[in-house]
């Protein structure tokens, strides 16, 4: 190999290496938003997960390299572990959450779910260990607006649980 070669290819490593810290991310956070729909008695519910990460779960889960772009079977197993890792409980009871669907926004992904709840709920429950197990530094919050009043809750490993404060 010639020198000049050696040179190129010792700028292409150091290049390389630079940019790795700059493409990984430092924070796993997800938001959700849950929202009461009066109109349709429903609970709306929108998980904005970094959509890299999402990716890499799904694919530890399944054991292969998956992506959105390759895989259209991957919307279906993404709302398959969302609605596994997250549950609404209002006023005591469960409110099944229905897959709607999921779309790309930025480097998140948006993914979508409602559930029949014919009455405006006074207290909601939230359980949600989306990446929990797999990212130990994640954190998730939910917002919560259900008619006039809001709660938010913080979600990290052991604290998956908890009941909104709607005020």
């Amino acid at each position: 190999m010639k020198i000049r070669d050696m040179q190129r290819l010792g700028i292409l490593l150091l290049l390389c290496l630079i940019s790795i810290p700059t493409a990984a991310h430092t924070f796993y956070t997800a938001l959700t938003r849950i929202n009461y729909n009066d109109h349709a008695k429903t609970i709306e519910v929108i998980h904005r997960v970094t959509g890299h990460d999402l990716e890499a779960v799904l694919s530890f889960h399944e054991g292969t390299v998956l992506g959105f772009e390759d895989n259209p079977e991957l919307a279906e197993m993404a709302g398959a572990y969302l609605k596994a890792h997250f549950t609404i409980d209002a006023d005591g009871s469960n409110v099944p959450l229905q897959f709607i669907g999921l779309e790309p926004s930025g480097e998140d992904i948006l993914v979508y779910f409602e559930g029949a709840c014919p009455d405006l709920p006074r207290d909601i429950s939230v359980t949600n260990t989306i990446f929990l197990e797999e990212l130990p530094q994640q954190t998730n919050t939910v917002v919560a607006t259900i008619g006039d009043r809001r709660g938010a809750g913080r979600f990290s490993s052991g604290e998956d649980r908890k009941s909104l404060d709607l005020r």
